[in-house]
């Protein structure tokens, strides 16, 4: 896998990313998220923190452990939903800054357990400072601003968007009706999801596609087959690995 940014850009992002979601959830804690129905901002950091100790695990353990189900559900045994703002940034801060002393001290190419299997750290890097850009995205748009990316981020961004769909189909024998071409307008990117023949060709900046292939707005236009693109959506978010 080729990333436009470095392993320690990545750390730097997901840092980033971090604080905001820790100031979202400072400043406004009972604030609703549209793009999570049901959630606060205090909940989405409260999520993010569940998450932290799974990378922590999947950083420390043998890359061929198996099956990883048995790693998630150790490593969260003893984490319990809390309540209450200072409870929750303290405790959120405390597991991130677990995360990036480990993260940080370790060889980016060194063998890592990842979701599919044997890795690299570097992945597992890529995909958290990814994934928390999703939950800032969620917190910003509910305080009413938009979370920008450099090019860079985006295409990364993107790259993780179409790998984590990849990876659910193969680890679950899925796919969905239709084969789809995705074109980003802003980075220069152009794959393909599905393994049959493409019916639909579906363009838009690169960070539009992501946010819509993770059921989010894109805030702006998207052309191209929208049901398409939501059947992959829909495919890994209704389809957890295991």
């Amino acid at each position: 896998m080729t990333y436009r940014l470095a392993p320690d850009q990545h750390l730097d992002w997901l840092s980033s990313n971090f604080d905001s979601l820790m100031s979202a959830a400072s400043s406004a804690p009972d604030t609703d998220v549209p793009e999570c129905p049901g959630w606060t901002c205090l909940d989405v950091i409260e999520h993010v923190m569940m998450g932290l100790p799974v990378y922590v695990a999947f950083l420390q353990m043998d890359p061929h452990t198996d099956p990883i189900q048995a790693v998630i559900s150790e490593a969260t045994a003893t984490l319990e939903w809390r309540t209450g703002v200072d409870d929750v940034l303290g405790a959120a801060q405390g597991q991130f800054e677990h995360f990036n002393a480990l993260a940080r001290r370790l060889d980016p190419d060194s063998a890592r357990l990842f979701w599919d299997g044997p890795g690299i750290a570097a992945k597992m890097f890529w995909h958290a400072a990814t994934e928390s850009w999703i939950h800032t995205s969620d917190v910003t748009r509910a305080l009413g601003d938009t979370a920008t990316l450099s090019s860079d981020q985006a295409a990364d961004l993107f790259d993780w968007s179409i790998m984590f769909r990849r990876m659910v189909c193969a680890g679950r024998g899925l796919d969905a009706d239709s084969t789809i071409v995705l074109e980003t307008t802003d980075t220069s990117q152009r794959t393909t999801l599905g393994s049959g023949e493409p019916t639909a060709l579906i363009r838009g900046s690169a960070t539009a596609l992501s946010l819509r292939l993770w059921n989010r707005s894109p805030g702006e236009v998207i052309d191209g087959d929208g049901a398409a693109l939501s059947a992959w959506a829909n495919i890994a978010l209704n389809s957890p690995l295991g």
